[in-house]
């Protein structure tokens, strides 16, 4: 019988490579490329993940596995980065969602149209 997940305070390199099933020098690439990544480090040098840097990382893939590019995901990064930026709550449809999960959506469907407009 499995228990629930434990939450930690760091996570090394090998278990986020795990979680989000890349290789550690597409990892590498990523902190360089991505500057709202920025794990600790140990003193002796290993790099430390923590549950937000986790995050972030999930949230990178799953943009690249949208095709996003990279620009889309730095600004993306950023916008969700920004302390004290109040968010704008927009009601579509009955529902209540953030202005930028809104405009998230609405990319993600814009980029499905391009894509069967280009295949047709």
């Amino acid at each position: 019988m499995e228990g629930p997940k434990i939450q930690r305070l760091y996570y090394s390199t090998s278990d986020v490579c795990k979680t989000v099933q890349i290789r550690p020098h597409v990892l590498r690439t990523w902190e360089m490329k991505f500057s709202q990544l920025k794990p600790s480090k140990s003193k002796t040098g290993r790099r430390l993940f923590r549950p937000k840097d986790l995050d972030v990382v999930l949230r990178i893939k799953k943009f690249i596995d949208e095709d996003y590019s990279e620009e889309d995901i730095f600004s993306l990064l950023k916008h969700k980065a920004e302390k004290g930026v109040v968010k704008k709550e927009v009601s579509t449809a009955g529902e209540t969602v953030q202005e930028s999960d809104l405009i998230s959506g609405i990319y993600t469907e814009l980029k499905e149209i391009l894509n069967i407009l280009d295949e047709g």
